[in-house]
């Protein structure tokens, strides 16, 4: 995990990408008991002049440093890594709001539990659910947070669900 780190860091500094956090189970592993969780999920942000998204100069200089692309991922070490660009503002806000967290010693950005939380119901599937229930369970888990990111993108209707799906 620690090298997934250094690379990202690396891509940073070299303005490859302009921030990243790590989001997914893997975040969610930050901040409740451990589960099985496979790839990890960078969200990337990358510098677009013409609106168009290319994540090629990334995958470019990541094979250039040895790394071989597995499908819809990249192989670091052990990991498969996703890079993925923020699909919403509410990814986008988790990115820039991101916990740094020390990876070894490698500083990593990291997703917040209310982020996770509020992602994960924004998605809602089966899996979420249990992932919800674990953050909201965490002593890192801001509830205040956590409703003003509900409020702020209009995720009422889902939270709702959620409560009658776990009565």
């Amino acid at each position: 995990m620690e090298e997934i780190v250094r690379i990202l860091n690396q891509l940073l500094a070299e303005g490859l990408i302009l921030d990243y956090a790590i989001g997914g189970g893997i975040a969610t592993l930050f901040y409740t008991l451990p589960f099985t969780t496979v790839e990890v999920d960078v969200f990337a942000v990358v510098r677009s002049q013409t609106g168009l998204i290319d994540l090629s100069p990334i995958y470019a200089r990541l094979r250039a440093l040895g790394y071989r692309e597995d499908g819809q991922y990249v192989r670091i070490g052990e990991f498969p890594v996703q890079l993925l660009v923020p699909p919403s503002p509410l990814e986008e806000e988790a990115v820039r709001e991101a916990d740094v967290r020390d990876i070894g010693a490698t500083k990593a950005r990291v997703f917040k539990p209310e982020y996770l939380a509020a992602i994960y119901l924004a998605v809602y599937r089966p899996k979420d659910r249990v992932r919800i229930e674990a953050l909201l369970r965490s002593r890192s888990m801001n509830h205040d947070n956590l409703r003003k990111l509900i409020e702020r993108y209009r995720l009422e209707e889902k939270w709702t669900r959620y409560q009658r799906d776990m009565a």
